[in-house]
């Protein structure tokens, strides 16, 4: 069994992936009003997370310890 490593938080207005309660990438509503294109990141960044990938290294986020 996989161990489940990202948490998927979906807010009335804000949507954010965790890596073990640190904030790994976060969007809130204006940011996809003012630019509808940023919706594709952010559905691939919750497919990534989804399938386990390691997303830090895909966006260049360094891990904190």
């Amino acid at each position: 069994m996989m161990k489940k490593r990202y948490q998927i938080e979906f807010g009335e207005d804000f949507i954010t992936i965790s890596d073990n309660k640190v904030e790994v990438v976060h969007w809130v509503q204006n940011e996809w009003e003012e630019d509808p294109s940023v919706v594709f990141s952010i559905a691939n960044a919750i497919k990534l997370a989804c399938e386990g990938k390691e997303i830090r290294k895909i966006i260049g986020k360094r891990e904190v310890k």
